[in-house]
């Protein structure tokens, strides 16, 4: 119970969590059951993913769930490869060093 008369209860805004920064980097996984399973939100999707260095072996079913997912998979160090769902988030770099992106800032298609 609230006996506050100044509580504002929690809009959309504000109690929808916000998934972020997320760096999945040299993982294996052998005999899963499913390899991805990426499930954001429609109004919070998970942003500013990066998916490198993975490999899925023997994996029964490979994409179980892909949706409002925004960041980089690179498709060179993932095996097999890359779920279809991850949106490209287009690189920004105003120093023109990219070093710091992994691969992603040496594919004109990642640049603005």
């Amino acid at each position: 119970m609230n006996y506050s008369k100044t509580y504002i209860p929690p809009t959309n805004e504000t109690a929808t969590p916000k998934f972020v920064n997320i760096n999945i980097v040299n993982f294996t996984a052998e005999d899963s059951s499913h390899g991805w399973y990426l499930d954001g939100l429609p109004e919070s999707p998970v942003n500013n993913t990066i998916f490198s260095g993975i490999t899925l072996t023997n994996t029964k079913k490979l994409v179980e769930q892909c949706d409002n997912t925004v960041g980089f998979c690179d498709n060179s160090t993932v095996s097999p490869y890359c779920p279809s769902c991850i949106q490209a988030e287009p690189c920004v770099d105003m120093t023109n060093d990219c070093s710091q992106y992994l691969t992603q800032c040496s594919s004109p298609k990642y640049r603005e």
